[in-house]
């Protein structure tokens, strides 16, 4: 196996593949022979011995000396310099069309060319004036820490599927407890990817927007005052930096109560988060297995409002958990027909974290 040795920067470079040895010896290990090589009664290679007779010397076949070559033995190489393959002069000029460099002189043919003159340079392969690795790399400033992510706290209002409605009863195909509903879920991921965050939520099955206007406000004749442990003024009371907001409003779509009304109540809603600097993400409305054409019809004129008025601010969750017709995703609701089972939970936190609320205001 041979060894290359590349000097600079303190490296070795050791070839072990057989390629190394194939490329100078033949079968048996041994080395190649030249075509243009012979040997001689004394072991070497006619090639080695015409290698020590430059042209021009008296023992050179091709010397214009004329002089009649020697019968004795050559005998080993004398010692020449190591530079006895460097052009003379005289190829020099020829590679520079006949015109020595400055300051250079010629020297006569057959004549030894003097090594350069060792320096810090050329000693050690390395520019003495350049940074060596180990320094250039202490020079490099260490790379600052990525900051921790700041806590984030994050308010939901809601109605029954915010509080996993019958998520929690088995015989709706249900689980033994509520810790997988989507807002669970979403308090999971919260506090592990920012610690320090929190989740406040206020929900209640059967609650519309009427319950989450602000305390105080008035309502119309009939319907459902706000209640001031689960509203919006509940909420900003936590100083959270984001609320969302998920009434499906299904009764209220029932009962034919405008879909500007149910808008301007979020609107309404959204405003009063504003004015501690929060901002507001609105869900829309979820879908039944048993729903009429006009309950339909209606749900999805709720859902373009909603879409008009928040913008990227609207989380649409009927998208991920109907078909292609606007009927419920049998895979993903409970068998009461009107709410998500736990697959539809897992499907809505995901649409939930993706929307990168946090990130949004608080950067990652």
């Amino acid at each position: 196996m041979k060894s290359a040795r590349l000097v600079g920067f303190g490296m070795s470079i050791v070839c072990v593949t057989a390629g190394c040895d194939d490329e100078e010896a033949g079968p048996g290990g041994s080395e190649r022979s030249s075509p243009d090589a012979s040997v001689s009664d004394d072991g070497r290679r006619s090639s080695d011995r015409d290698a020590a007779v430059r042209p021009g010397d008296p023992r050179s076949p091709g010397s214009s000396t004329g002089s009649t070559p020697s019968t004795e033995p050559v005998g080993e190489p004398s010692a020449l310099p190591s530079a006895v393959n460097e052009p003379s002069s005289n190829d020099q000029k020829h590679r520079d069309g006949g015109v020595p460099s400055p300051g250079s002189e010629a020297v006569p043919d057959g004549a030894a060319v003097p090594a350069p003159e060792p320096t810090a340079s050329n000693a050690t392969g390395i520019d003495a004036g350049a940074p060596t690795k180990d320094a250039a790399s202490a020079a490099e400033p260490e790379p600052e820490p990525e900051p921790e992510p700041q806590p984030a706290v994050i308010a939901i209002l809601g109605s029954s599927s915010v509080a996993g409605k019958n998520l929690d009863q088995p015989q709706y195909g249900g689980e033994e407890n509520l810790d997988n509903t989507w807002a669970n879920r979403y308090t999971r991921f919260l506090t592990t990817s920012r610690p320090g965050s929190s989740v406040i939520l206020l929900a209640k099955a059967g609650y519309d927007t009427w319950q989450g206007l602000p305390t105080g406000t008035s309502v119309p004749s009939g319907m459902p005052s706000p209640d001031p442990n689960l509203n919006v003024s509940k909420a900003i009371s936590f100083a959270p930096h984001a609320l969302i907001v998920h009434y499906p409003s299904t009764r209220d779509l029932n009962q034919d109560v405008q879909i500007s009304t149910i808008v301007a109540n979020l609107v309404t809603i959204a405003d009063e988060a504003a004015t501690i600097g929060a901002e507001t993400w609105v869900m829309g409305p979820n879908p039944n297995t048993d729903q009429t054409q006009q309950s339909l019809d209606a749900k999805l004129a709720f859902r373009a409002a909603l879409s008009a008025e928040f913008g990227a601010h609207f989380i649409d969750n009927w998208a991920v958990v109907t078909l292609s017709d606007g009927s419920a995703d049998p895979d993903l609701i409970l068998l009461d027909g009107a709410h998500p089972n736990a697959e539809g939970h897992r499907v809505i936190f995901e649409l939930v974290r993706d929307t990168g609320i946090p990130d949004a205001l608080l950067g990652n």
